[in-house]
């Protein structure tokens, strides 16, 4: 009886709860509801990420509150459980899902023969310091060279409602990539299917001579820049949560550098010039719209400057 009363209490008292009475933002309400604690130690709380707020970690300081929220402080959350991967990076996480960044050779999720490291895996790790039954359950896939944002979800519900309602919650899915030769269009379509019949992978850039039947994959692009033999685009795939743009270049005429399959250049990056740089969604449980962009990579950048430069 005394070991459950034990264990009851330190269930109980994992958080702190505060209810929002009036609307401020994050900082001032804490400092209202800690007066003892200096601003700095606050701050700390946000960045070590155990602050919630209506059960999402929030981390900005000047973060609106408004009456009716719960503001939560989780003791259990130590320094010693922040992510500290060179591999990934954490964007947002909240009770539901997580958002992450994955850097280029690293697995989305290590399976069969596929082996090494692993968002999913580093993922897990990570979940299971705060919670031992926490997951991380993959979503969608990105290539281990390419890189970008990824969505992980943390129970099996979140996960079957943004796989079976991608198309709806998915606003954006925007890759920025470099292609080999100069691309002519500034903006086209890309559109691939199986034939159910024969099992050929075929392709369109019209939607009206597409069948519309088959589960197609979609593919929206526009062109940034041109220098050297290399064209910039950023790429918004629909349809299908992993997306088909490797293929679809390729059959355009146009593969993706570092593409050892379907390219013919020598590439100076180490990986697909293919990186996943901004997401816009809707949030399968709340129905927030959420929206996270990171930059492009800088050798992308950097080798369309040089090229630029060895044209003049």
């Amino acid at each position: 009886m005394e070991r459950g009363q034990r264990s009851y209490a330190r269930a109980r008292n994992k958080y702190t709860n505060y209810h929002v009475n009036q609307a401020s933002t994050l900082m001032e309400f804490l400092q209202a509801k800690m007066p003892e604690a200096s601003r700095t130690k606050l701050k700390s709380f946000l960045s070590r990420r155990i602050v919630f707020v209506d059960k999402k970690i929030v981390t900005h300081p000047d973060y609106p509150v408004e009456r009716g929220m719960l503001v939560q402080i989780d003791h259990n959350k130590h320094s010693n459980t922040e992510l500290r991967s060179k591999d990934i990076n954490v964007l947002y996480e909240d009770a539901y899902l997580i958002v992450i960044e994955k850097k280029a050779g690293v697995l989305s999720i290590a399976v069969g023969k596929n082996k090494g490291k692993s968002a999913h895996a580093i993922l897990n790790h990570y979940l299971k310091k705060t919670n031992h039954r926490g997951q991380a359950l993959l979503v969608h896939k990105l290539e281990v060279d390419e890189s970008g944002i990824m969505i992980f979800a943390k129970d099996e519900e979140t996960k079957f409602n943004l796989q079976k309602n991608w198309k709806e919650l998915i606003i954006n899915h925007t890759f920025v990539g470099l292609v080999e030769g100069d691309v002519q269009e500034e903006s086209g379509l890309n559109i691939s299917w199986i034939d159910e019949e024969t099992g050929k992978l075929n392709f369109s850039n019209n939607l009206e001579t597409a069948p519309r039947d088959p589960v197609k994959a979609i593919t929206r692009f526009r062109t940034i820049k041109k220098a050297n033999g290399l064209s910039m685009l950023e790429f918004d795939p629909r349809e299908d949560r992993n997306n088909k743009i490797r293929v679809q270049m390729a059959e355009m005429g146009h593969p993706i550098l570092g593409d050892k399959k379907y390219g013919e250049f020598i590439s100076p990056l180490k990986r697909f010039a293919l990186h996943a740089f901004l997401i816009r969604f809707r949030h399968p449980v709340t129905k927030e719209l959420m929206k996270f962009e990171i930059s492009y990579p800088k050798e992308f950048r950097s080798l369309m400057m040089k090229s630029s430069e060895n044209q003049e």
